[in-house]
């Protein structure tokens, strides 16, 4: 938990009070996820550096690798002034729920904002990682 950010902390501390008692920084293969449950795995991406440099050259290689793994990932998109708000964390806990009910389910990846607004997802053994595209439907796979 050291490596952990300010966000990962807030964002445990609130599923811990919802029931919910995530792991972090949890080493899958050569990489650390911020927090696992189960089959869940959640990235908490609070500043636009994610998505540049390293950091993004790498996304896919290390995404897909999380997937292989057994993984749902699901990278929320969140900073200070966009943080996970009440609809965020029902939208990760109907996810959980997903998961815990359908062990085993497609592995799938979604990229979410604060709100719980979907930004994109894919299934991976439909779509190729590489391939990131908006989800058509707009709507969880467990809704």
């Amino acid at each position: 938990g050291s490596m952990a950010s300010e966000l990962e902390n807030v964002i445990r501390a609130e599923l811990d009070a919802r029931g919910f008692q995530f792991s972090q920084q949890t080493a899958i293969g050569p990489y650390n996820c911020d927090l696992t449950l189960g089959a869940v795995a959640v990235e908490v991406f609070g500043g636009g550096w994610h998505w540049a440099g390293h950091h993004a050259a790498r996304h896919r290689e290390r995404s897909r690798h999380i997937i292989d793994a057994g993984f749902h990932l699901l990278v929320f998109q969140i900073d200070r002034k966009r943080p996970l708000t009440p609809g965020g964390y029902d939208k990760l806990v109907t996810f959980l729920e997903f998961a815990q009910r359908n062990p085993t389910a497609r592995r799938q990846y979604w990229v979410v904002g604060g709100t719980g607004e979907i930004l994109t997802g894919i299934r991976p053994d439909l779509d190729p990682l590489s391939d990131v595209r908006p989800f058509e439907s707009g709507h969880w796979p467990c809704a």
